[in-house]
């Protein structure tokens, strides 16, 4: 969490009245190379105590007249390299700021961010050792408690910074201050911007000096920041590398980490020379002070330069810091031009916060306005993002329209560690911002050059975070069982250990301040959508049910209903559980019961009025497994330039149990109504169980209150229509909006019920007939295991219905259709009288007859199965002998054969034409397309035309027997 907010009256609490020695209990937060080197901690009066024994005093600075005028020599004791590296990091980033005191606001430059004060407004010394620091974190200053307690060494020696006047206490306490919003991070190359950034409030860029890089490119950079009166412009050595590369550094005087400010650039003669200052170098390179043969009078002329008199100066003793390099020194030895702007004059800043379990991004809205500039058409701003130290933060940036469904390119995309700072030229507009945590750590910010034209990017890592070395290997000795044992039972205390501390740490914080001439919004997209476009925005939630495997279910629904015409985009989120595969989102209008479906997630602008709402249906299809899908929480946006009513709908559902399909000459799985006592968009899903293969086709049917003759079928046309294989699902379904709800009927496609061999008599009305050779090559049931296949012609095919809708729904099956199926029995019997009894004596005895024919003596063995068509009925257009010697015949004998298929055809459907009176009107159109389909068999090749006649005779030779 970052620090308190500053506050002049929380400051103020901060006094120099005596008191028990206060001590921080965050206040031996160290980086680990400091935390492996303390031996001790000490106040500074047990530093002092022969100094402060002879009467002198300690003070947080001594000031000599002017309020920004003292010594700011800055010193580190400690002999270790890597503590004394990390000590100069924060001692040459004092001095930068030391250089450009006249730069900064009141109460914004090093010790004037120290309290307690005196009436004067000037630091003072606390004697219960606590102190207020005032440092920039996360977007704002913030005020940070610590205490005057001092890590040393094994040898007495400070592990900090301290002043040269060793009475002085800001270097030591603004260590103390930075070290602990670190958080234990450990020194590093980003040290330098993170500390500039945290005492000033500035905004930190880096641009490394590579070889790549040309010349001309670095130097026109450090010339142009140095013409800005709001940058600071500073160099750093290239990290530690070759013992090549440190000997020469150390052979030209220059020592890491520390850095250099760079006080001026000048061009002489076509030669680039640059001027830098520095505590940490004895400069012994080119254009050294002694060096002869570089220096000409009228160089130094040029420069300004009087380097006569500083060799008088160096030879009384005096202590130079400025020197002068040429553009070679400076591409050869130097590793990176760092620069400190301040912000400009508009800023904003956000603060979110991040779960480490859920990692959950944080979205913010950034609006800019237009350019100041005449005919620009970018804006310059400067951006920070802040992270915590000890863990890493996606953070990109993309352009926004609220109505879009699809996330743009982002312009900008890195993963940020500490610190990271750029100076951008964007067009005017909205941008989304987000945070997020990465799955995998990035190496650097990933920019879209196609949408951003930057001058000028500076990033930082900063201050990463270290890990302590284990402790060194046992003697004992294990055997492989044993040690094994030990490793996994190690394994599982550490995984619970890690387990449990990231359960109990907090959010992780992070932040972006925003720069910029103009005022600029940057918040919530609520609160920025609704004061930058006078646009609404809302969330809505539920949680959805567990879905077992291969089921189908509703997993969320959310009406919409508009107080005015205008455009919304509504975005669901569904639960991690909840793959996109399996999952179909569907925008139904409640007015007319039209149903979109929508791709992805986001439905994109849609058009909306008060006329009638918007009904959002996201159903779901388990895969296959032994694994169901889990509930979880859903999220629904929605975004609008209108008022809207949202609400998650509590989900009704109906259904009819499995059922198993009964034959019929329509191939129907059933007729049913659909019910509900409120104005809803229904959803109906049927599968299809034993022929997963088999096309369903789900019609909504239009309804006839009063049929003009009894007996006859009420429903007239067809609604609408949807097909599907194995299963088919209809949306919008409205069961007010006709009188006893809506009529739904489902029929398997005759094509596919015709290759399923499904059948469209009763089942006890087949023959056996002898297998074909497929049926051989599948094998038989029994011991080796063979795959039965199922009897052509049996009714395995199941079917369930399962209906859902934002309310109370009903589904039964239509009573008043299989009453019209029975009255029209009734009225064939009654016209005729013994007619099913007669009918149902010759089917038996037709099959009996049949059962006695078709089995050749030479396959009695052989085993059976069921067919739909009887030999007796194709005997009524072509005997068996025709059949066999036109099987065997030449292909002109098979088509003559075709022929008197089709002669006879057109014979029976003669023969029901006089029988007109006693035949129905679907038995007459199923002998017409019989006939039809026949003719066309026909003309086709002979190769396969048996097969084809063979399947298509069963229509004409029911309408025959009927």
């Amino acid at each position: 969490m970052p620090p308190t907010s500053f506050d002049e009256d929380l400051a103020r609490e901060f006094t120099a009245d005596a008191g028990e020695p206060f001590a921080d209990p965050e206040g031996a937060l160290l980086p680990p190379v400091l935390h492996e080197a303390a031996a001790s901690w000490e106040r500074p009066a047990g530093l002092l105590t022969e100094t402060l024994a002879a009467g002198a005093e300690l003070c947080v600075v001594h000031l000599a007249g002017a309020p920004r005028v003292a010594s700011c020599d800055i010193v580190c004791e400690a002999a270790d390299a890597a503590v004394k590296a990390a000590a100069t990091a924060l001692a040459s980033a004092m001095h930068l700021i030391a250089d450009h005191a006249e730069k900064f606001d009141d109460g914004a430059f090093l010790w004037e961010l120290i309290w307690p004060r005196s009436e004067e407004g000037q630091p003072v010394v606390s004697p219960t050792g606590r102190y207020g620091v005032k440092l920039w974190e996360h977007g704002a200053w913030r005020l940070v408690t610590i205490d005057d307690r001092v890590p040393l060494d094994r040898d007495g020696k400070c592990l900090l910074p301290l002043s040269g006047n060793r009475l002085e206490l800001w270097p030591l306490l603004l260590s103390k201050a930075l070290l602990k919003l670190s958080s234990g991070g450990q020194g590093g190359r980003g040290e330098h911007e993170l500390a500039l950034h945290r005492l000033t409030g500035w905004m930190p860029a880096v641009a490394p000096v590579l070889p790549t890089v040309p010349a001309a490119t670095t130097w026109s950079l450090v010339a142009s920041m140095l013409a800005r009166a709001d940058t600071i412009v500073g160099l750093t050595l290239p990290p530690s590398g070759s013992e090549d590369s440190d000997a020469l550094l150390e052979e030209k005087g220059l020592i890491r980490p520390a850095m250099l400010t760079v006080c001026d650039a000048r061009e002489v003669e076509g030669r680039r020379y640059m001027r830098l200052r520095s505590r940490y170098a004895s400069w012994r390179g080119p254009f050294c002070d002694v060096d002869e043969t570089s220096w000409t009078p009228a160089l130094a002329s040029s420069l300004g330069w009087s380097r006569m008199q500083r060799l008088r100066m160096r030879a009384a003793g005096q202590t130079l810091l400025d020197f002068w390099v040429d553009e070679a020194s400076l591409l050869s030895l130097f590793g990176a031009v760092h620069m400190l702007h301040r912000p400009a004059a508009s800023t904003a800043t956000s603060v979110t916060e991040l779960d480490r379990q859920k990692g959950a991004e944080q979205v913010r809205l950034l609006v800019l306005p237009a350019s100041d500039e005449a005919g620009g058409s970018s804006t310059r701003v400067q951006m920070c993002v802040q992270a915590p130290g000890a863990q890493e933060v996606g953070f990109s940036l993309s352009r926004f329209e609220w109505s879009s469904c699809t996330a743009p390119a982002p312009l900008l995309s890195l993963v940020v560690r500490d610190v990271w700072t750029a100076e951008l030229d964007l067009r005017e507009g909205i941008y989304h911002v987000e945070f997020f945590l990465p799955a995998e750590a990035s190496k650097g910010p990933l920019l879209n050059n196609e949408t951003t034209s930057e001058a000028s990017v500076g990033a930082s890592n900063g201050m990463r975070g270290g890990s302590i070395a284990a402790a060194g290997d046992g003697e004992a000795e294990l055997n492989s069982a044993e040690a094994e044992s030990v490793a996994n039972g190690s394994a599982e205390a550490t995984e619970a250990t890690v387990e449990a501390e990231e359960a109990d740490a907090p959010p992780l914080s992070c932040s972006l301040f925003v720069s910029h001439a103009q005022p600029v919004q940057l918040g919530e997209v609520r609160d920025v959508l609704r004061d930058a476009l006078s646009v609404h925005s809302q969330t809505v939630s539920g949680t959805t049910k567990e879905v077992p495997p291969l089921s189908w279910a509703v997993a969320l629904a959310v009406t919409l209903k508009p107080k005015a015409s205008g455009t919304m985009c509504v975005t669901i989120r569904p639960p991690g559980s909840l793959p996109a595969s399996c999952c179909r989102l569907h925008a139904v209008d409640d007015a007319t019961g039209e149903s979109t479906r929508v791709v992805g997630f986001c439905t994109g602008p849609v058009a909306c009025s008060d006329a009638s709402g918007v009904t959002l249906l996201l159903d779901v299809k388990a895969p296959a497994g032994k694994t169901p899908l889990s509930a979880g929480e859903w999220h629904a946006d929605i975004v609008s330039d209108v008022e809207v009513e949202i609400s998650a709908a509590e989900l009704g559902e109906a259904s009819l149990p499995l059922e198993q399909y009964s034959p019929n000459t329509d191939y129907r799985l059933f007729r049913s109504t659909l019910s509900s006592s409120a104005s809803c968009s229904a959803v109906v899903h049927v599968a299809c169980e034993g022929f997963p293969s088999a096309k369903l086709t789900l019609r909504q049917l239009r309804v006839d209150a009063e049929p003009a003759e009894a007996g006859l079928d009420r429903a007239t046309s067809v609604i609408r229509a949807v097909t599907g294989v194995g299963c088919v699902t209809m949306h919008g379904l409205l069961p007010d909006g006709a009188p006893g709800g809506a009529l739904l009927e489902c029929v398997v496609d005759r094509h596919c019920a015709a290759l399923l061999e499904l059948p469209n008599r009763p089942v006890q009305g087949l023959v056996d007939a002898p297998p074909t050779a497929a049926d051989e090559e599948a094998g038989e049931p029994g011991e080796d295991g063979a795959e039965t296949k199922p009897a052509r012609g049996t009714t395995d095919l199941s079917w369930r219905l399962l209906a859902v809708a934002p309310g109370d729904v009903t589904v039964e099956k239509d009573a008043a259709f299989y009453q019209s199926l029975d009255a029209l029995k009734s009225t064939w019997e009654a016209a005729e009288a013994g007619r099913a009894s007669r009918a149902k004596s010759m089917r038996e005895a037709f099959l009996a007859h049949s059962r006695d024919d078709a089995q050749p003596a030479s396959s009695a063995a052989a085993p059976v199965r069921r067919r739909p068509l009887s030999e007796s009925q194709s005997a009524r257009v072509l005997s068996a002998e025709d059949w066999e010697a036109a099987a065997a015949g030449t292909s002109e004998e098979r088509v003559e054969a075709h022929k008197k298929v089709c002669e006879a055809a057109a014979a029976l459907r003669a023969q029901l034409l006089e029988r007109s009176s006693a035949a129905s009107l679907a038995e007459l159109a199923a002998a017409k397309e019989g006939e039809v389909r026949l003719r066309e068999a026909s003309a086709r090749s002979s190769s396969h035309c048996d097969g084809l006649v063979a399947s298509l005779l069963p229509a004409a030779c029911t309408a025959q027997e009927a």
